[in-house]
């Protein structure tokens, strides 16, 4: 991308981006998986983590204040790599997507059907996959990684304030 203003349009796009997600049993991390050998008994299973050399490679102590973690490594790698571009080219991103700001990250993994939601591990392979963006974490990801203005809105106060009433 060139020198020039960049506006990045994200919709419904970073909840599409597999994540991964660790649980903290006591004062032990775990990562969580799942395990699809008979698509029909597929189920959840957690190996011990080493947190501390996650949080090196990322570069980022997610686990304070955490006893849950949803994270995708892709996603905030887009994330930073278009943070360092709107700030170069003094550009924006709007991201439009379902999420929650509180600090406190949480399980948010679902599988929706035929417009319902339905079991994660029933139907594998015909369902969609999704999970909420913890807008928390952005906000820090954005502020770290390109020192960038950041607002934040529900999706309501936007279509408000864009003019939706009128």
């Amino acid at each position: 991308i060139k020198n020039y203003p960049t506006l990045f349009i994200a919709n419904e796009f970073f909840d599409s981006i597999a994540i991964k997600q660790f649980i903290k049993l006591e004062k032990l991390w775990f990562e969580r998986f799942v395990s699809i050998g008979n698509k029909k008994k597929a189920f959840f299973f957690d190996k011990k983590f080493n947190i501390k050399n996650f949080e090196k490679k990322i570069k980022y102590k997610i686990s304070h204040k955490q006893n849950f973690i949803e994270y995708s490594e892709v996603g905030i790698e887009y994330l930073r790599n278009i943070s360092k571009i709107v700030k170069k080219n003094y550009g924006g991103i709007l991201i439009i997507d379902y999420g929650y700001f509180e600090e406190k990250m949480r399980n948010t993994l679902q599988a929706i059907s035929n417009q319902k939601y339905s079991n994660i591990l029933s139907n594998i392979g015909n369902s969609d996959i999704t999970h909420n963006i913890n807008f928390n974490l952005f906000k820090k990801i954005i502020k770290k990684n390109g020192d960038l203005q950041e607002l934040t809105t529900t999706q309501r106060n936007f279509l408000i304030k864009v003019g939706i009433e009128q």
